[in-house]
């Protein structure tokens, strides 16, 4: 695992692929919206992703975005998952050298997560406008755990 995932960059890109290829379609499956308008969805919230960053995004759309990483549904989980164990058979001095390595590819796990509920959650919104804040929430972080094989 980390021969392969850290301190490599294109890991982290490949890591950021599955935006593009198994995030929209699932996001059209649970939605019922299609596929289209699905993957305009991913580019508008990785558009607003980078806004939030900057302090520009919406007061929603920083509400959102706030509740999903306080909620810890961005953390990096393929990650940490894949670092354990290491860690379950190394030594803790081995644990601080992996979470360097691993540090890029959890970065782009964290985009894809958060990006991936906000596209989910406008989504629901759109189809069930009836839905409360809270149901568009749940419902975003199943289709997002869905697209990142949880």
């Amino acid at each position: 695992m980390l021969k392969y995932l850290a301190f490599r960059i294109p890991s982290a890109a490949v890591n950021l692929t599955n935006m593009g290829l198994a995030v929209p379609a699932t996001i059209s499956s649970h939605t019922g919206l299609s596929l289209t308008r699905s993957a305009a969805q991913i580019n508008s919230s990785l558009k607003t992703l980078a806004d939030y960053k900057r302090g520009k995004a919406s007061a929603e759309d920083a509400m959102v975005l706030a509740e999903i990483s306080e909620r810890g549904w961005d953390n990096p989980q393929f990650n940490h998952d894949a670092a354990a164990v290491l860690r379950g058979r190394w030594c803790n001095a081995w644990q601080d050298f992996v979470d360097a390595g691993m540090w890029l590819f959890g970065q782009a796990e964290v985009v894809n997560r958060r990006a991936t509920i906000h596209a989910a959650y406008k989504m629901w919104q759109r189809a069930n406008p009836e839905l409360s804040h809270e149901e568009l929430m749940q419902k975003a972080h199943h289709a997002s755990d869905r697209a990142h094989g949880w």
